[in-house]
């Protein structure tokens, strides 16, 4: 522009007159050349600068994307060790509860039965620790699904209470319960987990001659049911931490006596699943609550009481165990044997049906997974054999497959590895009460 200015304006190489007019219109044309060119070049570097912060945005995008992907595989390939590790660990443990029960039955009396119960104190502890395993696994795999109903609170309460006054004693702790007589709406064995797993956690972690105390309180529509304990408390920054799997506080030496940092964890899970608030308040030196809040229900529809004359007699049943694992079959067998039962053992449905020789077992106890078949294979071979009507319950030891809903439109109890000597011959007495002479 201030060339052709110049060319045209300045002598003596200008064509025009010079004069004052023609001169501020050059300024003027030259001033416009330069701001439009300037505009240009400042549109050319934001324009640069918007296309290189685009690619620094699509990369950060493209890297958190890749993160986020690495850290889901992680934590699905977390929940599959999880499950199986579960099962894999529940069949020998699973066994070994039952000799041990066994075993102490046979040594009742016997100087070693001391040393056999402290044997059974550490089975106890393992079998604690797969049962939050299992817990865990499950919710993340979203397997057990939500079924809200309205109960009362204090029915959940006071069994947790009872079931928690005899540890709470061993370390001279006041465990105090007030009873609310207040309805909730939600998963009654949930919100129990829930319960069971703070007042759990508070007992461990109070010191000797402190408290635990549990109450609830109205609020509208809700009801909030507080877990209180006098321990050391918990610091602000370290609250959202101890909802975290493995987290323990105070802790370092992993000592198993106060646990395995999963409780809390379990707690928030299902807290998450419920759609109940959970709300942690603590100061240190004075004690850490924990409070839960549901909705409120209405009334309890009234429970039709048991007939005090049912016959419950401990009758001879013929009871039919099927299970691919040798080492639990011959468990489970020997346990109800030793119980008064007769049992008929074999690891396949062809071979129970060989074992029975037409006779039709009164109960039946069928693990799930069987190699080639499945549990419900081998009810499905019974049927046919026998008709329907025998009472079946399924021991499973997967914890990252839902089972199919057939089991639940036939009726069919399900119980999860390992369980316990006592907490079986429970159900197979409860199932011989159904069955008719």
């Amino acid at each position: 522009g201030a060339l052709v200015a110049g060319y045209l304006f300045i002598p003596p190489f200008g064509m025009f007159k010079f004069d004052v007019i023609t001169s501020a219109s050059s300024l003027m044309f030259c001033l416009d050349e330069l701001i439009v060119c300037s505009a240009i070049e400042w549109m050319r570097r934001y324009y640069q600068g918007f296309m290189e912060a685009t690619a620094a945005l699509r990369g950060a995008h493209e890297a958190e994307c890749q993160a986020r992907m690495v850290a889901e595989r992680a934590n699905d390939a977390k929940s599959s060790f999880f499950a199986a590790a579960n099962h894999d660990l529940r069949q020998p443990v699973q066994s070994l509860l039952l000799f041990h029960a066994c075993l102490a039955t046979m040594l009742r009396g016997h100087p070693a039965a001391a040393l056999l119960a402290e044997s059974d104190a550490a089975l106890q502890a393992l079998r604690g620790l797969l049962d939050r395993l299992l817990t865990v696994s499950r919710l993340e795999a979203g397997i057990d699904s939500v079924k809200p109903v309205t109960f009362a609170l204090d029915g959940v309460i006071a069994p947790l209470v009872s079931e928690y006054r005899g540890r709470a004693a061993e370390k001279a702790l006041d465990l105090r319960w007030v009873p609310c007589g207040l309805t909730a709406v939600s998963d009654p064995l949930m919100f129990a987990a829930i319960l069971r797993n703070l007042i759990d956690n508070a007992i461990r972690y109070t010191p000797g001659s402190g408290q635990v105390l549990i109450g609830c309180r109205r609020l509208g529509d809700s009801v909030r049911v507080e877990v209180y304990n006098s321990g050391a408390g918990i610091p602000d920054e370290k609250i959202e931490a101890v909802f975290e799997d493995f987290v323990q506080l105070d802790n370092p030496a992993r000592n198993s006596g106060l646990g395995y940092g999963f409780g809390l964890a379990i707690v928030r899970r299902l807290c998450d699943r419920l759609d109940h608030p959970i709300l942690v308040t603590s100061r240190a030196g004075r004690g850490t609550c924990f409070r839960v809040t549901v909705p409120r229900g209405g009334v309890v529809p009234p429970v039709t009481p048991e007939n005090p004359a049912e016959d419950r007699r401990a009758l001879r049943r013929l009871v039919l165990l099927v299970d691919d694992d040798v080492l639990v079959l011959r468990s489970l067998a020997r346990s109800l044997v030793q119980a008064g039962f007769e049992a008929v053992a074999a690891p396949s449905g062809r071979a129970a049906l060989a074992a029975l020789g037409g006779r039709k077992p009164d109960i039946a106890l069928l693990d799930y997974r069987l190699g080639d078949e499945t549990g419900l294979d081998v009810l499905a071979e019974l049927d046919a054999a026998f008709g329907r009507g025998i009472p079946v319950c399924l021991l499973s030891g997967d914890t990252g497959v839902e089972l199919p809903d057939e089991i639940a439109r036939r009726g069919v109890g399900v119980l999860y590895k390992p369980i316990g000597s006592r907490d079986l011959l429970s159900v197979v007495r409860a199932m011989g009460v159904a069955v008719v002479p």
